[in-house]
């Protein structure tokens, strides 16, 4: 809970944990530190995952390579949580972009052991800053970088996917 100031009558809640248990219906969530509200009304924000090094919801440091794929989700701001509003619903948001290769036998007559799978654009990278207010990414860094799966399959009629998440630019530019 955030109220403009940071604080909800002098008490900071930057950065609280919560935990889902259950499932559905029935999930319910329990903060680490517990929330006192009052009838100052304050704004919650949700991101994820957690990190405890977060100290500003504006300013999330995110990360998408070929080896590190972490799906980071921001939740639009619910405003006036006071004693008399304690409820509140988070809608949560992807923060990153798929991109998924299909590779397919079509007419090829070989076996068709394919060992690795990629793709480079200057549309996308492999880092940036989430705000978790807006959903916005800025200071994207590393365009134009590989994204490779390295696990092997042999190619079928079907097809074989290989989903990768990646950070997106905010450009529109070709893939190689």
């Amino acid at each position: 809970l955030q109220s403009g100031s940071g604080t909800d009558d002098g008490i900071s809640y930057a950065n609280v944990k919560s935990t889902a248990s259950g499932s559905g219906a029935s999930q319910t969530w329990a903060n680490e530190t517990s929330i006192l509200l009052s009838s100052t009304s304050g704004t919650l924000y949700g991101y994820y995952p957690y990190s405890s090094t977060v100290t500003d919801v504006a300013n999330i440091p995110v990360t998408a390579t070929s080896s590190s794929q972490t799906d980071y989700m921001y939740a639009a701001a619910v405003s006036g949580l006071k004693n008399t509003n304690r409820s509140a619903s988070l809608t949560m948001k992807h923060a990153l972009a798929g991109i998924s290769v299909t590779v397919k036998k079509g007419t090829y007559t070989g076996t068709g052991s394919v060992t690795s799978v990629g793709f480079a654009s200057d549309g996308i990278g492999t880092g940036a800053v989430l705000n978790a207010k807006t959903g916005a990414l800025s200071s994207v860094a590393g365009t134009g970088t590989s994204f490779t799966s390295t696990t092997s399959f042999t190619l079928s009629a079907s097809g074989t996917a290989r989903e990768f998440m990646v950070v997106p630019a905010g450009t529109s530019k070709t893939i190689t």
